[in-house]
């Protein structure tokens, strides 16, 4: 690595970068997200077998719950995308100044 030119050398820099990146995705989704979306799972799970009536606020209450908890998780895989995102592009406007373009 190194007689490799110094654009090279950076340009895999930023590809180190990016992979850095998605190596922290794949160990949120292979940790915490299993996680969670069992535990979400499981709530549905247990309110579908302990519900007797869907007339009661109690079972309202405990649906409006799950879906709250359902909606901030779901906000959550958003804003993880966004951040990867924005520094995905970030990264290719460094790799775009490696190869010249600008």
């Amino acid at each position: 690595m190194t007689n490799m030119p110094s654009e090279i050398k950076e340009a895999w820099e930023i590809l180190a970068e990016i992979n850095d990146l998605l190596g922290g995705l794949i160990q949120w989704a292979g940790d915490d997200a299993v996680d969670t979306i069992n535990k979400l799972y499981g709530q549905w799970q247990n309110l579908c077998s302990e519900t007797t009536s869907a007339r009661s606020a109690l079972f309202y209450d405990r649906c409006k719950e799950i879906l709250d908890e359902c909606d901030s998780y779901c906000n959550d895989i958003a804003n993880r995308g966004q951040v990867f995102e924005e520094a995905a592009k970030d990264k290719l406007l460094l790799i775009s100044s490696c190869c010249g373009k600008r």
